[in-house]
């Protein structure tokens, strides 16, 4: 049985509460009229953000990632996958057989606090030391093998195997890589070891990591999403919009743009619906990922009263309906938002049927956010055929089947 997507039923012992209750979540209620401006603006960014000269820059980054096509299930051999994002990073090792993973092999390494702040090229060396560590344990190192490279941190795309850093986040920051190629300075590091038959011949984020895997579990994904610690999509464009994109470029038809929405607003073009909440937020500089946990917590089952235990508060039935009705006020809303940018992405979409890849860790653990989603989307764009696909590890098995497409686009330029 599918979750309610209307809000729980609000009756208090204290009937004057239910309306202090009502005032003060009214602000968080999106009219019609505010909807629609909301997707406006989100189309004009999107069009500002792929054109040549814009008149002003605009708050989506709009990215264009160089790849210009997803798994058609001709994929085949063995795919190196590097997923940096944190203290902790993986290498996975992808095995492929017509169109399948037959086998797929993760080891994950950690990085010190002195590599993580010292120079650029000792991080880089620490890494190929580990992608020569995970191929001795496994008797490949005589094996050559495409590498695809999540690289979690801000940068600018400039071809499919050029990312550069635009700064480091985290606890990251080693000098010399900021404006520097990392797929340049990680093939440099492999090179100076001289012992591996590996390249890096993709970069991405875990967006994009995402639609691919989505793409592989099903043909008709073309929009990546994630909503986790923080939100970010990807959808596939049609090449002529990409105004940006200068040059020729062959018989490419269609690129998949990086939108990089977690800007959305930041100029200034959402001001005209923000509440006291977002405003206080804003002025705090309270990390995406903080607020999203506490909205995580927030977001179990009122029945098991967690929440107050943790927070050591007593409290009776009437505070667990009130925090019922706070939890599903906040849902809804990024319910709306959410769905106002994807059924506008939706339409820029040249399908006749849709799926969007989903990927972290409230899409996957909230109870009632997908379904909420859905519903708005239906309403937003009917008739346009969609569905929601879970597709998780965008960042690993998403890089390695990178790897494999950057490798046939290769091949098939020079038969």
């Amino acid at each position: 049985m599918a979750p309610r997507i209307e809000a729980p039923e609000f009756r208090l012992t204290k009937t004057d509460v239910v309306k202090k209750v009502e005032d003060i979540l009214a602000p968080l209620k999106l009219s019609e009229e505010v909807q629609k401006r909301i997707r406006e603006v989100y189309d004009e960014e999107m069009r500002i953000g792929l054109a040549r000269n814009p008149s002003r820059k605009s708050c989506l980054q709009m990215e264009n990632t160089y790849l210009p096509e997803l798994p058609n299930g001709t994929e085949e051999g063995e795919y190196l996958a590097l997923d940096l994002g944190g203290t902790n990073f993986r290498v996975i090792l992808l095995q492929l057989e017509k169109g399948r993973v037959v086998s797929d092999e993760v080891q994950h390494y950690f990085v010190p606090e002195p590599l993580r702040v010292g120079p650029g090229s000792e991080l880089f060396d620490f890494l190929a030391a580990c992608i020569y560590d995970f191929l001795e344990t496994r008797s490949k190192l005589d094996h050559k093998l495409p590498l695809g490279f999540t690289f979690s941190f801000p940068m600018t795309q400039q071809d499919l195997n050029v990312g550069i850093l635009v700064s480091w986040t985290k606890s990251f920051n080693c000098p010399g890589v900021v404006g520097e190629d990392a797929v340049k300075m990680l093939n440099e590091a492999i090179q100076r070891r001289g012992d591996l038959e590996v390249e890096v011949v993709a970069v991405l984020n875990d967006t994009t990591g995402t639609l691919v895997q989505g793409a592989f579990l099903d043909r008709k994904c073309a929009i990546g999403l994630i909503i986790g610690t923080g939100s970010n999509a990807c959808y596939i464009e049609r090449v002529d919009r990409v105004e940006k994109w200068e040059g020729t470029h062959g018989d490419i038809k269609e690129v998949v743009v990086d939108i990089e929405w977690g800007a959305f607003g930041d100029n200034g073009v959402l001001d005209f619906m923000k509440t006291e909440y977002d405003q206080m937020l804003d002025k705090n500089s309270l990390l995406v990922g903080s607020f999203t946990d506490a909205v995580l917590k927030l977001a179990r089952p009122v029945s098991s009263e967690s929440c107050f235990h943790e927070l050591g508060i007593e409290h009776g039935s009437d505070d667990l309906k009130i925090l019922q009705q706070v939890c599903f006020a906040v849902t809804e809303r990024a319910a709306i938002l959410l769905a106002i940018c994807l059924s506008a992405t939706l339409m820029r979409v040249d399908r006749e049927e849709c799926t969007i890849a989903v990927d972290g860790s409230l899409y996957k653990y909230h109870p009632r956010l997908h379904h909420l989603l859905e519903h708005y989307i239906i309403k937003m764009t009917p008739g346009k055929k969609f569905s929601l696909l879970l597709a998780e590890d965008g960042s690993g098995k998403g890089a390695g089947l990178i790897a494999a497409i950057a490798n046939r686009l290769r091949t098939r330029k020079h038969s």
